[in-house]
């Protein structure tokens, strides 16, 4: 079932060179826009919200002009067919909604999609020093990648709490929908099989959990009580495809999409006048996918032989401009973070992973050991399969997957965030790279390296067990609460830790109203839904230090 190359009664054309409004390229900015329209309008001061508004709008009528140069192929209908089915029960279990199991993060998630139903944008929490205390409470704003929940809390505005799960659900439905179209297009097969890698591509966690457990803590393997395995080097996680859309599809579907049309631009594309405004509609959905995707922006800046100037007016355009404004104002957002807040909790996590690991204990020895199993199992079998299968690579290709190689070679070594977030969001760029080239690279060993093929086949089987891992846990909890859909309850944000953790954990959500986004380009903090008395935070994170 891969793409024809010819037109047919029975199909439609989803992307084409030189078309000024492709499909899946106008589906995919339109998805990735919206929330930020929404932001816009809800956040700041209303003539700062016409104007990029306003701005939003320029920039995607000029960025859909731009063409993508992709090899003119046809969807058929059955191959369209194909990928909605696909997307429905890859998301059917997956908890979205309440539809299925919700691993850890949803409690989060949820707590964030209420607190913008119940609360007047921009949110705010409220805290005092003392429950009914004079002092006026120290209000800060939440400051946290929200563009995935914001079309869904309007939804739950005008309708109620129900209907925004629902909308949440068919919002992740047709944002799934895009991704697995853009894996299909960047990896030059629809087939059953292509969706079926997709779904369940992963790294070798079984092995890298089975030597764990044998030689460094001497345990049995205990396989069939597995739930979870993904952070088993402890200190690092490259996620599967399944474990980011269970976990944070906050950020993987957004991932996902811009990857599609900035990696779709820069395999073939002749023109750059959009690519910082595809980037752009990245930072909302996760300011981490933003900075895995700086990599490959750089290495492309600096490939071939052209001059300064060269380089720098083949970016210059209207779309571009805008799209440098659009980033300042995620970048003023995002940098509430690091303003102080007067609050006795820690501040976030970072620093050198040797130096500050999310697993205390380990040996330097012992850190280093999981660091190069880590690697191995994460990344380089997969790369060695790449190159070992003889696939033809243009110059950009082959500058990608050296970019990917060595970007997410160098990641692990930084820390920043309680569960090391940086290294497990910034890896999705890369990690949808590794995905599309392994699969092209089986496809072409199929008919041209047969032993080659056997062994990506191998690793893909093997890394398809960690997938297996997360569905078998969704499929077993949802058939044990006897129900396919069960609407979460919100909690509050800072009571989602289920046991106490260190108090740097909800320092990731919030920001200082004196930073000057807050100052001086958005509407007042809107009340809170309650004072929450400082102690309350004391007694659930354990005593921290103000961040200063």
């Amino acid at each position: 079932m891969d793409f024809p190359l010819e037109h047919s009664a029975h199909s439609m054309k989803l992307l084409g060179s030189g078309l000024k409004k492709q499909p899946l390229v106008f589906a995919s900015l339109a998805y990735l826009a919206l929330p930020y329209a929404i932001f816009f309008f809800g956040y700041l001061r209303w003539y700062l919200a016409l104007i990029c508004g306003i701005c939003l709008v320029l920039g995607l009528e000029f960025a859909l002009r731009i063409p993508v140069n992709v090899p003119r192929f046809t969807i058929s209908i059955s191959q369209l067919l194909l990928v909605l089915l696909a997307a429905f029960f890859f998301l059917i279990l997956a908890g979205v909604g309440g539809y299925g199991h919700q691993d850890g993060d949803w409690p989060k998630h949820t707590a964030v999609l209420d607190v913008l139903i119940q609360q007047a944008w921009p949110v705010s929490y409220s805290f005092s020093a003392e429950q009914g205390a004079v002092l006026p409470p120290l209000r800060t704003p939440l400051v946290y990648y929200i563009a995935y929940y914001l079309p869904a809390a309007i939804v739950g505005k005008l309708f109620g709490w129900f209907w925004a799960n629902q909308a949440l659900f068919l919002w992740t439905y047709f944002g799934l929908c895009l991704a697995l179209l853009w894996f299909a297009v960047l990896a030059h097969r629809l087939s059953f099989l292509t969706l079926l890698i997709v779904i369940c591509f992963s790294g070798l966690d079984v092995i890298g959990l089975a030597i764990v457990r044998t030689v460094f803590l001497h345990e049995p393997l205990a396989f069939l009580h597995w739930e979870h395995i993904e952070r088993w080097s402890g200190n690092w996680q490259y996620s599967a495809n399944s474990s980011l859309l269970f976990w944070v599809p906050n950020q993987a579907l957004g991932g996902w999409i811009a990857c599609g049309i900035i990696f779709s631009a820069l395999f073939y594309g002749r023109e750059k006048k959009g690519l910082i405004f595809y980037l752009a509609l990245s930072p909302l959905w996760s300011p981490f996918v933003t900075l895995g995707l700086l990599p490959y922006f750089i290495a492309d800046f600096f490939s071939g032989k052209k001059s300064w100037m060269t380089r720098v007016t083949q970016y210059l355009s209207f779309s571009n401009v805008i799209g440098v404004l659009l980033i300042l104002v995620s970048v003023l957002f995002y940098s509430a973070k690091f303003y102080p807040i007067p609050l006795p909790l820690s501040p976030v996590s970072k620093g050198f992973v040797l130096t500050h690991p999310v697993v205390p204990g380990l040996s330097v020895i012992e850190s280093v050991a999981l660091l190069v199993l880590f690697v191995l199992f994460e990344l380089l079998l997969y790369m060695f399969v790449i190159y070992a299968s003889g696939l033809p690579l243009s110059a950009r290709e082959q500058r990608f997957l050296q970019t990917t190689l060595i970007f997410l070679l160098i990641l692990p070594l930084y820390r920043y965030g309680f569960w090391n977030d940086l290294v497990m969001r910034a890896s999705i760029p890369g990690l949808c790279v590794l995905c599309i080239f392994t699969i092209r690279a089986f496809f072409y060993a199929v008919t041209n390296k047969r032993l080659v093929a056997v062994l990506a086949a191998l690793l893909l089987l093997i890394g398809a067990l960690n997938s297996s891992i997360e569905f078998k846990r969704h499929i077993v909890k949802t058939y044990e609460r006897a129900a396919l859909l069960v609407i979460p309850q919100a909690k509050e944000l800072h009571k989602v830790p289920a046991k106490k953790l260190n108090s740097s954990f909800f320092f990731q959500y919030i920001g200082s109203p004196d930073a000057p986004f807050f100052r001086w380009l958005t509407k007042p903090l809107g009340a809170a839904k309650r004072v929450i008395p400082v102690s309350e935070l004391i007694e659930i994170y354990g005593p921290g230090s103000p961040r200063k």
